[in-house]
């Protein structure tokens, strides 16, 4: 993530939070950390505000840190324990993002359209898979598990990818036969697509772009949690198991267990 001179400056700041003694627990740490980010951005406003803006204006003035400042502060709130369902940004803009995700149709499966639009209100989490990677086996086994505890909270989307050694070289249909026969997999395994270069998808460009980090998939089973507003609130590397995503599904379900 490209990480601009004001947010360097805030995470230099966070980095040096010293609790009070009396912060006994996580919980008094979570808050401690939300009621800096939330000073952080009065004081971001205040300095945007020139000196010459009326009192009135003052008023109706709308504050909406950069993309990188949000992305940032859901990391620091996920991290200290926070359930974050929103990353700051104004309710005019956070309506934009959500259309924008909520208008892409990919084809399912079948080859069929699936509106993302019927998944508003749901975390979703993207994948991108392969049938003959050495990382097939853990992170199907524990997609499963994921899809099993939290299926009514969060929709899980597997995009089969050839892209990385030609490891997802089957069709469509076989590449479904085979992971529900080995693994039992019942969430949505989508079309085949690509996720890097001139034919990415409309859906892995949006997600690239809009977690703050647009540089290309490395390798099979990447990751992209999206809350149920739509907006990207992380994006995982391939080394990252289905199972270390769980803590954050669980914090923007406010269920986390301080």
């Amino acid at each position: 993530m490209i990480i601009n001179r004001a947010t360097r400056q805030i995470l230099s700041k966070t980095n040096h939070i010293n609790p009070t003694p009396s912060v006994t627990n996580a919980a008094e740490k979570a808050s401690t950390t939300q009621s800096f980010v939330q000073k952080e951005l009065q004081r971001q406003k205040n300095k945007t505000t020139d000196d010459s803006v009326s009192t009135t204006s003052l008023n109706t003035f709308k504050f909406a840190p950069t993309k990188q400042v949000r992305s940032f502060f859901t990391s620091a709130l996920l991290a200290s324990g926070v359930a974050v369902t929103a990353t700051g940004a104004s309710s005019g803009e956070k309506e934009e993002e959500e259309s924008a995700l909520y208008s892409l149709s990919p084809l399912d499966n079948a080859g069929k359209p699936y509106p993302l639009s019927q998944l508003k209100g749901k975390m979703i989490l993207f994948v991108n898979v392969a049938c003959k990677c050495g990382l097939t086996n853990s992170n199907y086994k524990e997609l499963v598990e994921l899809h099993k505890q939290y299926g009514d909270k969060v929709t899980i989307l597997a995009f089969p990818c050839n892209q990385f050694g030609g490891q997802e070289p089957g069709s469509n249909e076989e590449i479904a036969n085979y992971v529900k026969s080995k693994f039992g997999a019942e969430f949505q395994i989508m079309d085949k697509i690509e996720v890097n270069g001139p034919r990415t998808s409309p859906v892995y460009k949006y997600l690239k772009e809009q977690s703050g980090d647009d540089s290309d998939i490395t390798w099979n089973f990447g990751k992209f949690l999206v809350n149920s507003q739509g907006q990207v609130v992380r994006r995982y590397s391939p080394k990252d198991s289905p199972k270390s995503i769980e803590k954050d599904i669980q914090f923007l379900m406010g269920q986390s267990k301080l």
